[in-house]
């Protein structure tokens, strides 16, 4: 991300895609500027409006929401998020995502935008469960950081009531989520349809201009598989059954952050 205050450019440390946030005092100079350097740098160079998140994130975060979603109210292991995520096509799951970037890093960002920690959240924060750098997270790692599943990290003489799989039990245990998720590919829309929605959200609220530019940031900037054509172009394809999924989920549970976009009702009413 390039941020711009006052005229002066901040360029984080590099990766692949760069978003350039523009406000109402931003100058067509300092754009300018900021495509430059990321030319310069050879990094695809993305502008985008200034909400909370900004773009990429804002969409990263309904994604990994859901994720956790499917553990703490559906009852699935992060293993199971994670591997039908990479059978799909994607570089990494999004559980082995979490733990990498750390899981106090992401509250912290949900904190600051006023967006609630979820219950599993919560669990690993309080037990120091942070992710990949404190050696456990939704997983455990060894002294050379490789992955297990928790379950594996527990000797036989010291079993621990901390496992993760036991907490996510005992919080899907007592969930009420109405959606019931038959395949692999249930769980897939349940994750990547909400993702999709908030991509159209920040098209009609003029922080990004095309649906192209979202595409281009997540394959490039998430590993998205290319041959789908990115989130956007992939929600096209199904958008009579992504707009009716997104419906019936918000209409049947209270407790979903989920805000349905112009778009989703528009495709539902025509449909109708």
């Amino acid at each position: 991300m390039i941020s711009f205050h006052k005229e002066r450019i901040r360029i984080p440390n590099p990766i692949q895609v760069v978003e350039i946030v523009f406000g109402k005092k931003t100058s067509g100079k300092a754009v300018a500027t900021a495509f430059e350097a990321c030319r310069a740098m050879k990094k695809i160079a993305v502008l985008v409006g200034n909400c909370p998140g900004f773009v990429f994130n804002r969409m990263l975060f309904a994604y990994m929401e859901e994720a956790h979603r499917l553990m703490h109210e559906n009852g699935l292991m992060p293993n199971q998020v994670d591997e039908i995520v990479r059978h799909a096509g994607f570089l990494m799951g999004p559980i082995t995502m979490h733990d990498m970037n750390g899981v106090d890093v992401g509250a912290k960002v949900k904190t600051e935008q006023g967006w609630p920690v979820n219950p599993i959240e919560e669990w690993l924060l309080k037990n120091k469960r942070l992710g990949r750098k404190t050696g456990k997270g939704f997983y455990f790692y060894d002294a050379d950081a490789k992955k297990h599943n928790d379950a594996e990290s527990v000797e036989t003489t010291n079993y621990s009531y901390l496992q993760v799989e036991w907490k996510i039990r005992e919080l899907a245990s007592k969930a009420t989520r109405s959606s019931v998720l038959m395949s692999d590919q249930d769980v897939l829309e349940a994750l990547l349809f909400p993702m999709v929605n908030e991509g159209y959200n920040l098209l009609e609220r003029g922080m990004i201009a095309d649906p192209a530019l979202i595409d281009i940031m997540f394959i490039f900037g998430f590993g998205w598989p290319r041959a789908t054509g990115g989130p956007l172009k992939w929600g096209e394809s199904r958008q009579k059954r992504l707009a009716e999924k997104l419906h019936d989920w918000k209409a049947n549970d209270k407790t979903s952050m989920l805000e349905l976009s112009q778009r989703v009702k528009s495709i539902r009413k025509n449909k109708m």
